[in-house]
């Protein structure tokens, strides 16, 4: 990916980087995280602990520093994350952190919230 379009990504504002996210991912059909010993997590204000999610390795690699500096780029196929681990988070009470970057945490979204966006926009896709 160009430097150029990876840093105007994430300099957009987190809701904007969401929108971006929910794009690539229904288009690539992939959900990239971090992963070491375990999967690259965050907790918000509250306490909620949220699986760190971006729509390509490169942004998932430009976050790989401080706590997540041993973790390394992982694909997660969309099926599988709409399929298992979104139903395995509302299960486990946790939330997902879509798109942070060095400069901003990103947004904690409940995972239903994410599944009907990504379905949403699947299904604009489908509709041409």
């Amino acid at each position: 990916m160009d430097a150029r379009k990876r840093e105007a990504v994430m300099a957009m504002p987190a809701e904007e980087r969401l929108a971006y996210f929910v794009r690539k991912v229904a288009d690539f059909e992939q959900v990239w995280g971090l992963h070491a010993e375990g999967w690259a997590t965050a907790t918000d204000a509250r306490g909620a602990i949220g699986l760190a999610v971006w729509p390509e390795p490169d942004f998932a690699a430009a976050c790989a520093a401080g706590a997540w500096e041993q973790h390394v780029p992982k694909e997660v196929p969309l099926g599988d994350f709409l399929t298992v681990w979104l139903p395995g988070m509302v299960r486990d009470s946790r939330t997902v952190v879509v798109f942070p970057t060095d400069r901003d945490a990103g947004l904690f979204v409940s995972p239903e919230a994410l599944l009907e966006a990504i379905h949403r926009e699947m299904w604009q896709c489908a509709d041409g």
